[in-house]
């Protein structure tokens, strides 16, 4: 989450995939703290299945349905 120069003058984020999942409590407070910091500066797509992460980082929160229709190919 560091500066990139190809980012420069263009609008960033960052798209994650349960980055807390396999932390222990202590690095996933430090982890969600960071990720905190930077949401303050740039857009995060944050993507989980616990619960308890999305309420550790707070944001907007999107639920998605349960049910899953199967893919039309």
């Amino acid at each position: 989450m560091g500066d990139h120069g190809s980012f420069r003058g263009k609008e960033e984020f960052v798209i994650m995939d349960d980055p807390l999942v396999d932390l222990d409590p202590d690095r996933r407070s430090r982890a969600a703290d960071a990720i905190k910091k930077f949401a303050k500066h740039k857009q995060i797509i944050l993507l989980t299945c616990h619960p308890i992460h999305a309420r550790i980082l707070g944001g907007h929160q999107i639920y998605l349905d349960q049910e899953i229709s199967p893919m039309v190919t």
